[in-house]
C-alpha cells in the first residue's frame, strides 16, 4: 500500500482503569492504517527502553513506596522521553500519532488521585509542559463511566493487578472528578464519551470526530 502524503493528526486517548480507552487507540489505528495514512500506535507509560523500567517501578510498587510527587516526576520522565524519541519525531515526518494515555491521566491520577493538585498545581504545568515538548493533541477521547462498574471490566481479567488497578473506589472516584475538571476546562479538545456503550458504537462517535479533523488538516 502507497502511503498518502498527509498533515498528521495527534490523537488521545484517556480514561480510567477498565474504561475500554485501549480497545479504542486500537480501532482508530486500524481504521487510519485502512485509509492508507502513516499512523502509529503509543502509549504511556514504557514506550522507550528507559521508560520501560520506569513504567516497571511505577506499576510494581509496593503502596506507599513511592510519594505521590516523586510517582509524578517519574511519569514525566517517562513522558519526556517518549515525546522526544517517539511522539515528535513521528508528527514532524508527518505520521499520525494515536497516543493511549499521556498528561489527562497524570493530572487525573497525581493532580486529583494523590492530591498534588492542590500542593503542586503550577509545578505540575510547568513541568508537563516542558515534557511534552510544547506538543498538544488535536482531540482528546475521554471515555468516562461509574468506576464501580468500570473495575468490575479489572476483576474479570485474568491478569495481575498493577498497583494503581488495586486502589480503593475512593480513588478511582477522584480519578474521575480530575478527569471532568480538564474536560470541562477545554471543551475545544476534550470529547466525553460514555464507557459503557458498546465498543462499536463508540469507534463511529470517534471515527465521525477524527474524519471531521481530517478534512480541516
Amino acid at each position: 500500500m502507497a502511503w498518502q502524503k498527509q498533515k498528521p493528526i495527534f490523537v488521545l486517548f484517556e480514561g480510567g482503569e477498565g474504561s475500554g480507552k485501549t480497545t479504542q487507540a486500537h480501532l482508530l489505528y486500524g481504521a487510519l492504517k485502512g485509509m492508507g495514512r502513516r499512523v502509529i500506535y503509543n502509549d504511556e507509560p514504557g514506550s522507550t527502553d528507559t521508560g520501560f523500567k520506569i513504567r516497571t517501578v511505577l506499576l510494581e510498587a509496593e503502596r506507599n513506596e513511592i510519594d505521590p510527587l516523586t510517582e509524578f516526576l517519574l511519569f514525566e520522565a517517562d513522558r519526556s522521553l517518549d515525546f522526544n524519541l517517539n511522539i515528535k519525531p513521528r508528527l514532524e515526518n508527518g505520521t499520525d500519532v494515536i497516543q493511549d494515555r499521556c498528561f489527562g491521566s497524570t493530572f487525573a491520577y497525581q493532580g486529583y488521585g494523590r492530591g498534588l493538585i492542590k500542593t503542586h498545581g503550577l509545578l505540575m504545568k510547568a513541568v508537563d509542559k516542558a515534557s511534552r515538548k510544547n506538543l498538544y493533541p488535536d482531540v482528546i477521547f475521554f471515555l468516562d463511566g461509574d468506576p464501580k462498574k468500570l473495575l468490575q471490566r479489572v476483576e474479570k481479567r485474568s491478569k495481575k493487578k498493577t498497583s494503581f488497578e488495586m486502589e480503593k473506589l475512593a480513588f478511582h472516584n477522584l480519578l474521575r472528578k480530575g478527569f471532568i475538571a480538564q474536560a470541562r476546562q477545554d471543551k475545544k479538545h476534550w470529547v466525553i464519551l460514555d464507557a459503557l456503550q458498546q465498543p462499536h458504537v463508540l469507534h463511529e462517535k470517534i471515527l465521525r470526530r477524527v474524519s471531521k479533523i481530517l478534512k480541516l488538516k
